[in-house]
């Protein structure tokens, strides 16, 4: 029977042209290539080279052999690279937890770069604003306003979030521009309920303004968002959101300015995961330089 790599020694020896150069080429010894190729004769039944006075040169026989070993070899390598290309096209799915507005304003936009880098990561993105097991794996990578909630967990701080008040254009021309916190209460406002009722901001506007005042309340940003182009209320967001509303004024910029830090968290044994660090080190990368721009208040 053939041992199919002794066609590889053959080969060598036709494309170098000696017997020596051939297991210069193939790392090993004269005496290797010229055993290899005689069992590979014996195996065939018939001679491949020819001894001449200046060395060794293929036979008829031989040189057929070569032709149709060459062409062997071409579709085991197309087969390999076949293979090589399939395990390459292979898709990395990282799970990304975030809350609405996050997702929306500072992780959606931020992804054409890391598909543009890497079109084999497909982001996963759950929109929740409770905190994620990210230990049992209910998602790899969670973008959260504040502190970790759980010390166990890896935090990177990728930026300062501040928050705004904001006023529909109409409303402020119907109103009045207020100067101070008394003149919000001739304004209504959208509340927050549900999971993020607690929210920092929501806590302040709700402070300031009379209860009989609320217009609209929700557990969705996004809805509060629609709300607030319906001219329903006043609305404290943070200031990235406020990209998404073209007639937003911002009100009582130096008065209400609460901060909080935005953090990417993650299970330190997540980052085995393919695809991991690159999601991980693009999303960082990006949603900082977002925040570093910000968005300018307007008046």
């Amino acid at each position: 029977m053939v041992n199919w790599d002794d066609y590889r020694f053959l080969l060598a020896m036709e494309r170098t042209g000696s017997l020596s150069s051939a297991a210069r080429f193939l790392g090993v010894s004269q005496p290797t290539v010229s055993r290899r190729i005689s069992e590979l004769e014996q195996a065939l039944g018939v001679a491949l080279v020819e001894r001449m006075p200046d060395g060794y040169k293929l036979s008829v026989a031989g040189a057929k052999v070569c032709d149709r070993a060459k062409a062997i070899q071409q579709k085991s390598q197309e087969i390999e690279r076949a293979v090589l290309d399939s395990q390459d096209r292979q898709l990395s799915e990282i799970v990304v937890s975030a809350s609405e507005g996050i997702a929306a304003a500072l992780v959606v936009p931020t992804l054409q770069d890391l598909r543009n880098s890497h079109p084999d990561i497909v982001v996963e993105l759950i929109i929740t604003n409770r905190p994620i097991d990210l230990r049992r794996r209910e998602a790899d990578i969670a973008i959260r306003l504040g502190e970790p909630w759980d010390d166990t967990l890896i935090a990177r701080k990728v930026g300062e979030v501040e928050f705004g008040l904001f006023a529909h254009r109409n409303m402020v021309e119907r109103l009045g521009f207020p100067d101070a916190e008394t003149d919000l209460t001739r304004f209504p406002f959208i509340e927050s309920s549900g999971e993020i009722g607690h929210i920092p901001q929501t806590a302040l506007l709700r402070n300031l303004i009379p209860p009989r005042n609320k217009s609209f309340c929700s557990n969705s940003i996004l809805n509060q968002l629609e709300a607030f182009k319906a001219e329903l209320g006043i609305l404290a967001l943070p200031n990235y959101l406020s990209v998404f509303l073209p007639d937003a004024v911002r009100i009582l910029e130096d008065d209400f300015k609460p901060r909080a830090d935005l953090r990417i968290m993650y299970h330190a044994p997540n980052k085995e995961k393919p695809g991991f660090r690159a999601t991980l080190d693009a999303l960082s990368a990006d949603i900082s330089k977002v925040l570093s721009v910000g968005k300018p208040s307007q008046s």
